[in-house]
């Protein structure tokens, strides 16, 4: 599963919420503590950490600086004395959480969080549903949202979250939030977290097609290859369009692709013949001058062939992504969201 979710549980108060990515290893916590008393900011608060390897074993390990042998492996495992720990989601409640920056290697700074539960503490009106709009809002716009001040109540608390909510929903308020809309939020957020880098990707790829199609508007096309070449610089522009999913967005790339080879197989049948004719200067001088644009469209067919080809590639990467968040995506209710997400 692409997206796991749990709770931990301090010795007294309320849990914090877990949303992790097991593909990019980005890390969202939702820390709804009071009063805590640390050195550190103490406020609630809706964090997003963008590289942590995260692992679950028994509470009460010594840290590195208690002498304990934690580190990174080459598959990005959390290890304690040389072995992996278990990775998300956790398997067991009671189990402490570790985590660490996911650089392979000694680890000098270790996080240990509370023991996991499967019954966690949280303001009253606020439930697991409505946290996970929040975790998976920040793992998209990568940064934190303060919720309250550490000395809050939590019916403060309580109307910080609902805020939120009726926020990311785009409702007027809290009373408005309906199952319908949480539902359809998660896995919109959901296929956006797991497709967005392959999109961004492709994205950036096809980024220099339409410059491509404005060289060939400069080019000389001859009469016998100018329908084939309108018809391919429609394709492309097609193409860099992109769809709601991988296989509207392949088709048209597969198009563009049919549509460049078509323009392909009129170049390289046009083989120039030698000037018999040496004698009008002028007109050899025009003539180098056509080649030159001649060429033009030569150049930018090849062009686009490449990133045709290379974009087909990148959205098998999108595919791969779908499929990896199909689970969630597909869920037919909050309810069945929240329990694959959960991994129970």
């Amino acid at each position: 599963m692409l997206l796991v979710s749990w709770f931990s549980q301090p010795p007294a108060g309320l849990s914090s919420y877990y949303l992790y990515n097991t593909g990019t290893r980005q890390l969202c916590r939702i820390r709804l503590e009071l009063g805590r008393a640390s050195a550190s900011d103490n406020s609630t608060v809706i964090s997003y950490d963008g590289g942590t390897v995260v692992g679950f074993r028994e509470s009460g390990l010594p840290g590195p600086e208690e002498g304990g042998k934690w580190s990174v492996d080459g598959e990005y495992r959390l290890c304690f004395g040389g072995e992996p720990l278990a990775g998300p989601p956790p398997k067991n409640a009671d189990d402490g959480i570790y985590d660490a920056a996911d650089n392979p290697g000694s680890v000098t700074i270790l996080h240990s969080g509370n023991p996991v539960t499967k019954n966690p503490t949280l303001p009253a009106g606020i439930e697991p549903r409505h946290l996970a709009p929040l975790a998976q809002r920040a793992m998209l716009d990568k940064k934190d949202v303060t919720l309250t001040v550490s000395t809050a109540t939590r019916d403060e608390l309580a109307g910080a979250i609902k805020a939120q909510v009726a926020e990311v929903l785009g409702v007027g308020n809290f009373g408005q939030v309906t199952d319908n809309l949480i539902h359809a939020k998660l896995t919109g957020q959901a296929r956006d977290i797991a497709t967005g880098p392959a999109r961004a990707s492709l994205k950036i790829m096809l980024d220099g097609a339409p410059e491509v199609i404005e060289e060939i508007r400069g080019a000389i096309i001859k009469p016998d290859a100018a329908a084939a070449v309108r018809s391919m610089v429609e394709a492309v522009e097609n193409a860099v369009t992109l769809q709601a999913t991988a296989r509207g967005t392949l088709d048209r790339i597969t198009a563009a692709q049919q549509a460049v080879k078509a323009v392909e197989q009129f170049i390289s049948a046009d083989v120039p013949k030698e000037d018999e004719s040496k004698e009008d200067e002028s007109k050899e001088d025009e003539s180098k001058e056509d080649e030159s644009k001649e060429d033009t469209l030569t150049q930018c067919t090849n062009l686009l062939s490449t990133t045709m080809s290379s974009a087909a590639e990148y959205v098998g990467n999108w595919q791969a992504a779908e499929t990896a968040c199909a689970p969630l995506t597909e869920a037919t209710s909050v309810g069945a969201y929240m329990t694959i997400l959960s991994g129970t």
